[in-house]
């Protein structure tokens, strides 16, 4: 009878570890998740924003920037008369 209580607490101990770890495995993929669709969405919200200022000053004001992928560009500034 005493082994028998001992390999039910043996058991229910194991399958407490596992369920724990089965929790903590899925709360850090879920977390993990969170974090890259927050960067993926702030990725093309400001990729969004930037064509759209672009967008702004071509249409508005006749400017237009041309970057050369060094981290500076060129302006353009466009008047009809």
């Amino acid at each position: 009878m005493i082994s028998l209580c001992l390999l039910y607490h043996i058991l229910l101990f194991f399958l407490n570890d596992v369920t724990g770890a089965f929790c903590s495995f899925s709360m850090q993929g879920g977390y993990v998740g969170n974090i890259y669709n927050a960067v993926s969405g702030a990725y093309k919200y400001n990729l969004r924003s930037e064509q759209q200022f672009m967008y702004n000053l071509q249409s508005k004001y006749s400017l237009s920037y041309f970057p050369d992928g060094k981290g500076s560009g060129m302006f353009s500034l466009t008047m009809r008369f």
